[in-house]
């Protein structure tokens, strides 16, 4: 009889064992947030811009970004922003591709802040700027 109770102990202590061990093997996944449903929730509105580390914010004084579910519009973003175009989000979150083909970095977002980059490669002139440099554009905007 007490061989019997020893086994039965035995069993349900290795058995608390194995439930704990399985336990500690799950790991909670991170929840992405949506950020095509945050890119949506208004007007983007720049806060700064640097090309190649850089202050050009006055190249884009009054710039800002309206997303819709396939489309953006742009004001003041010109040359480096169409007015419209239509845009595609990457299945990770982190790259906006837009219609023409460019790749936006999405750097960070948050429900009230937005950082985009990219890589522009003309040297333009025209739209009322004086210049717009070619190089590693870094936008912030608020909204």
């Amino acid at each position: 009889m007490k061989t019997g109770k020893i086994i039965g102990t035995a069993s349900s202590f290795i058995l608390v064992l194995l439930v704990l061990m399985s336990m500690g093997s799950c790991k909670k996944k991170a929840v992405k947030p949506d950020v095509a449903g945050m890119l949506k929730t208004g007007t983007w509105k720049v806060k700064t811009v640097t090309v190649n580390g850089v202050d050009q914010l006055s190249l884009f004084t009054g710039f800002s970004l309206s997303y819709s579910a396939t489309s953006f519009s742009a004001t003041n973003g010109a040359p480096v922003w169409p007015a419209t175009g239509t845009w595609t989000l990457n299945s990770e979150g982190t790259i906006i591709t837009r219609g023409d083909g460019l790749a936006v970095n999405i750097d960070n977002i948050t429900s009230t802040s937005l950082g985009l980059s990219l890589s522009w490669g003309k040297t333009t002139l025209g739209g009322g700027r004086s210049t717009s440099v070619a190089g590693s554009h870094v936008f912030t905007f608020g909204l």
